[in-house]
């Protein structure tokens, strides 16, 4: 689930549901974002912020990272379909700025040269490949056979 405010709420809710982590809307403002991080220091849950690309600048990213985010998360609305905003640049920048974690969605495949020459991400999330795929299962061990390839040759 993502919000925008009541980050404390919205970290408790998906804490108690059983969630690991928590990603909080960009557009937040630094209250919510403080709030939902003790909240998530608390409960031991990772705390992670959208980074929408209209707000990432370096002045954003350290007022958030001082916040005490786990990491930042470059989303892409599925509704704008692939060949949208690609997230690799927004996640490039971000990479420039902070030694956080990042983590990118953007209807990547196993077709997708971008992710798989792209060193600006930790995490890859997907999901409109595996869920439109036929064989869904099979997609997702495809996909992650590719990140772990990607991950292994990185540290050759």
């Amino acid at each position: 689930m993502m919000s925008a405010d009541w980050g404390r709420d919205q970290v408790e809710l998906a804490a108690e549901a059983g969630a690991d982590v928590v990603l909080l809307i960009g557009p937040a403002s630094i209250a919510s974002v403080s709030a939902a991080v003790a909240a998530a220091r608390r409960l031991g849950v990772a705390l992670t912020l959208d980074a929408p690309p209209e707000h990432v600048n370096p002045s954003w990213l350290r007022d958030m990272e001082r916040t005490g985010i786990d990491g930042f998360v470059v989303t892409t609305n599925i509704d704008l379909g692939i060949g949208g905003n690609h997230p690799l640049a927004t996640a490039r920048t971000i990479r420039t700025c902070s030694r956080l974690p990042v983590a990118v969605s953007g209807g990547f495949s196993t077709a997708d040269d971008a992710l798989t020459s792209s060193d600006d991400w930790d995490i890859a999330i997907v999901g409109r490949s595996v869920a439109d795929a036929v064989a869904p299962a099979d997609m997702a061990r495809q996909l992650t056979t590719m990140v772990r390839k990607i991950h292994i040759e990185e540290r050759l």
